[in-house]
């Protein structure tokens, strides 16, 4: 059908060929695993620069779903619920997972406030 001239040729060209296009997978592969890792090296320090903005506010308790303040004392409730929206804003891409705001939030029966905030999927 073909010539052995042709035949030779057309194997030494797919050939070179699969070792470029393997090549280039390899890399990609090897690219990926080092985005991942530099990903949560990003996700670690911004969760580190989140938490140290909370902590300015209250007491802060880190958990598997996230990060949660604890303000034990409120004068100015209003001033604290502008802080609550404002966390959103300290940590961005968190989801509010859960605020108490009042006498029934602490155990002591004083007025507080407890804010979830779960990280980002």
């Amino acid at each position: 059908m073909f010539e052995a001239k042709t035949v030779r040729v057309l194997t030494i060209l797919l050939t070179v060929l699969g070792a470029v296009f393997g090549g280039m997978g390899l890399g990609l592969y090897v690219r990926a695993g080092w985005l991942a890792e530099s990903g949560e090296a990003e996700r670690q320090r911004a969760e580190l620069a989140c938490v140290e903005r909370l902590r300015g506010l209250g007491t802060v308790a880190r958990n598997d779903s996230g990060v949660r303040l604890t303000v034990s004392t409120i004068d100015d409730p209003r001033g604290r619920l502008s802080d609550a929206s404002a966390l959103l804003g300290a940590c961005p891409g968190w989801a509010m997972a859960y605020f108490c705001m009042g006498e029934r939030c602490a155990a002591d029966g004083s007025v507080a406030m407890v804010v979830e905030l779960a990280r980002p999927q």
